[in-house]
């Protein structure tokens, strides 16, 4: 499954350890569904679908069909959309949801092929951090500790006190909660939440840096790897507490992060927004260059 993925995205690599560890951790609250496609003893094909908690509707399935490419072009993409939707229409199902590179050709093709729309675009950007230049942000940073905001490191405040994981999940609920998403945010309980999300081995504790404004958790951004040796780094959430928006903080944010990851040693860093949001700007500030959108796409299935 890993390598058929990594054929179609390989900018986007997922391992077979990644995918035992997501099967482990996913909520049981929300429908989840794998099939393999077999030919001539062959995996040759999957595919997914399931109810997302990030931006559930009762009414909508996400879906995602991998084909390798030998396969490609034979119908099989089609077989597995018309096995899908025969399954969840019983359900009460009435949309499909999936996602797709929007520069990525046979993708495009099949999507429009089945009528599928666009609901959202969220583009990628990337930092290329050989001879980047940081100190000319500074301004941002010392704007923001001028105003008594301190950066510690995820790892250390649970190192000092372990209770700090309740705040730090409710602080993760309300920044992912107010995430521009097709669909409404389910917020996962502590138990999910410290499972799906703390207890990750993609999870980078020490760059995952909190800011403080005395002992209020006011803001965050959190890292994952996107390759075995760590030098592309991928920006999972950067964002700033209701109460403090609009004083720079998610900037500063974003310097530290850049920081640490020069000071890990990565080559480039890697994240995506919802194309009107905030956060895509200050990407852009800081130097990201725009990449082709991973976009969202939605079919009605209701009779």
């Amino acid at each position: 499954m890993a390598a058929i993925w990594n054929a179609q995205y390989p900018h986007y690599p997922e391992t077979a350890d990644e995918y035992r560890d997501w099967d482990g951790r996913r909520s049981d609250r929300f429908p989840h569904t794998r099939l393999i496609l077999w030919e001539e003893g062959e995996i040759i094909g999957y595919t997914t679908f399931m109810q997302s908690h990030w931006c559930y509707d009762p009414k909508r399935f996400h879906f995602t069909i991998q084909i390798a490419k030998p396969h490609r072009r034979k119908g099989y993409g089609t077989r597995c959309l018309l096995h899908i939707i025969s399954e969840v229409r019983p359900l009460g199902i009435e949309r499909l949801m999936t996602d797709a590179v929007e520069d990525h050709e046979e993708s495009q093709a099949f999507l429009s092929k089945h009528g599928f729309q666009l609901v959202q675009r969220n583009p990628v950007s990337e930092l290329p951090l050989e001879g980047y230049d940081l100190r000319r942000h500074d301004e941002t940073l010392e704007r923001v500790l001028a105003q008594g905001i301190r950066f510690v490191t995820s790892d250390e405040l649970a190192a000092k006190d372990p209770d700090i994981l309740k705040r730090l999940h409710q602080l993760s609920c309300e920044l992912e909660a107010d995430t521009p998403q097709p669909g409404e945010y389910q917020p996962p309980s502590f138990e999910e939440w410290v499972r799906m999300r703390w207890e990750s081995p993609t999870t980078l504790r020490d760059g995952w840096l909190v800011a403080m404004d005395g002992d209020k958790l006011v803001g965050f951004t959190l890292y994952s790897p996107r390759d075995k040796e760590g030098k592309r780094l991928s920006v999972e959430m950067t964002g700033t507490a209701r109460g403090y928006r609009r004083r720079g903080i998610a900037s500063a944010l974003k310097y530290k992060a850049i920081e640490y990851a020069m000071e890990r040693g990565a080559e480039v860093v890697v994240t995506d927004n919802e194309q009107n949001n905030p956060m895509f700007s200050i990407n852009l500030a800081f130097g990201f260059e725009a990449k082709p959108a991973w976009a969202s796409y939605e079919m009605t299935i209701a009779e």
